[in-house]
C-alpha cells in the first residue's frame, strides 16, 4: 500500500501551491529586481502598458525621444518621438496626445502632437505654439489643453480647437476631469471648477501655484503645489473650505495620486508633517509615511499601476515603483534601465500604440 501511494500522481493543485509559496518567499526576501507586467490579462485581453514622457533621449537601450512605452519586459519607442520636453500625455477617443515644449522630428514647432499608431503629427493649433503646454485631460470626447500659451486653456474636439471662455489669465499647470466637472489649477487663485458653461471658485482657493490635483478614495478633491508659507500642502476640499491633510510637506508638491487606499504625494521636499520623506510620501488616513529612502531628486509624476506606486522624476533611471499590495512598500524596484533623463508624465493604457 505504501508503494502504491508513492506511485500515485501528485495533484496539479499541489504544484501550484508550492509555486505560490516560492513566489511569496522571493517577495519577502526582496529577490525581485524589476517590476514585471504580463502582456495579457487572464481573459486574454491586452494588459495595460506604462507610458513615460519627459526630457530624455533613450529608455533602456532603445532610442526614444521624450516618450516611451514599457510593455512589462522592455522599453519601446514610439517612432522618432519629439524633440524637446513632454510635460503631459492623455488618451482621448483611441488617440494618444502629448503636450509640452517641443518640435517635431523635422523641426516643425508643435507643443501638442498626436500619435496615429505609426508616427507623430503636430496638432494644427497655432495658439499652442505660443507657449508651453503643461497639462492635458480627457473630458468626455474632448481633449482639454492647459499651459502658458496665449489662450491658457482650450479644448480639441473632432479636430476643432476652441479656447475656453473666461479662462484664467495666468498659466494652467493642472487639470482633472470628472463626469460633470473640470478642475483647473495653476498660477492663479484656484483651483477652479468648470461645469461646461460657467466657472465656480472653490472657497478662497489655495494661496500659491497649484501644480497637482487628485480625487482620492474618499471622493474628495486634493490639491498641492508651490504654495505660500503657512498654507497646507497638500490640502483637501471639504465642499466649503480647504483643510490640511495631517500636516504639510516642507517644499513643493508636484504630483498627487490615490494608490491602494493611500493618498500619495511626490515633489521636492525632505519631510512631511515632521516625518522624514525624500520627495515621496503616502497618507493612510491617520499618518504620513515615507516610502523607503524615497528618491534622491524631484518626483514629477505619480501613477498607481499594476498594484504598484510608480513615480517619475529627475532621479537616475527616471521611473521606479514600490509594491503597495502584498509586499514590502519600502523597497524600490526599477523598470529596466529606464529613461536617461527626467520623466514628467506617466500614463497607463491597454491600447497598442507602440
Amino acid at each position: 500500500m505504501a508503494d502504491e501511494a508513492l506511485l500515485r500522481p501528485i495533484p496539479v493543485s499541489s504544484y501550484v501551491a508550492v509555486g505560490l509559496s516560492i513566489l511569496l518567499m522571493l517577495f519577502s526576501w526582496g529577490l525581485y529586481t524589476a517590476l514585471v507586467v504580463f502582456s495579457t490579462n487572464v481573459d486574454d485581453t491586452p494588459a495595460p502598458s506604462l507610458y513615460a514622457a519627459g526630457a530624455f533621449a533613450h529608455a533602456g537601450t532603445v532610442a526614444a525621444a521624450a516618450i516611451a512605452r514599457w510593455d512589462g519586459k522592455a522599453w519601446g519607442a514610439l517612432a522618432t518621438g519629439v524633440i524637446g520636453t513632454v510635460n503631459a500625455v492623455a488618451a482621448v477617443g483611441g488617440k494618444l496626445y502629448a503636450g509640452g515644449t517641443f518640435d517635431m522630428a523635422d523641426g516643425t514647432p508643435a507643443n501638442l502632437a498626436e500619435w496615429n499608431g505609426s508616427a507623430w503629427a503636430p496638432v494644427d493649433v497655432a495658439d499652442v505654439t505660443t507657449g508651453p503646454v503643461y497639462a492635458l485631460a480627457s473630458w468626455g470626447e474632448a481633449l482639454v489643453v492647459g499651459g502658458a500659451f496665449d489662450d491658457r486653456l482650450g479644448t480639441l474636439y473632432a479636430g476643432v480647437w476652441t479656447p475656453m471662455a473666461n479662462a484664467p489669465s495666468e498659466s494652467v499647470h493642472a487639470l482633472l476631469a470628472t463626469d460633470s466637472l473640470l478642475y483647473v489649477g495653476g498660477a492663479f487663485a484656484g483651483p477652479l471648477a468648470w461645469n461646461g458653461s460657467a466657472w465656480a471658485p472653490l472657497g478662497n482657493g489655495v494661496d500659491g501655484t497649484v501644480l497637482a490635483l487628485a480625487i482620492h478614495d474618499d471622493g474628495a478633491l486634493y490639491a498641492g503645489g508651490n504654495v505660500s508659507a503657512g498654507v497646507a500642502n497638500p490640502s483637501r476640499w471639504t465642499g466649503s473650505a480647504w483643510e490640511p491633510v495631517g500636516g504639510s510637506v516642507d517644499g513643493v508638491v508636484r504630483a498627487l495620486a490615490s494608490a491602494d487606499g493611500r493618498l500619495c504625494v511626490g515633489g521636492s521636499f525632505s519631510n512631511v508633517a515632521g516625518v522624514a520623506a525624500r520627495n515621496v510620501a503616502c497618507w493612510d488616513g491617520d499618518a504620513w509615511a515615507a516610502r523607503g529612502d524615497g528618491r534622491d531628486a524631484a518626483v514629477r509624476a505619480l501613477l498607481y499601476f499594476d498594484k504598484a506606486l510608480v513615480v517619475g522624476g529627475d532621479f537616475a533611471g527616471g521611473v521606479a515603483g514600490v509594491r503597495q499590495c502584498g509586499a514590502d512598500p519600502n523597497t524600490w524596484l526599477p523598470y529596466g534601465d529606464g529613461p536617461d533623463g527626467p520623466v514628467h508624465a506617466l500614463m497607463s493604457s491597454s491600447s497598442s500604440w507602440a
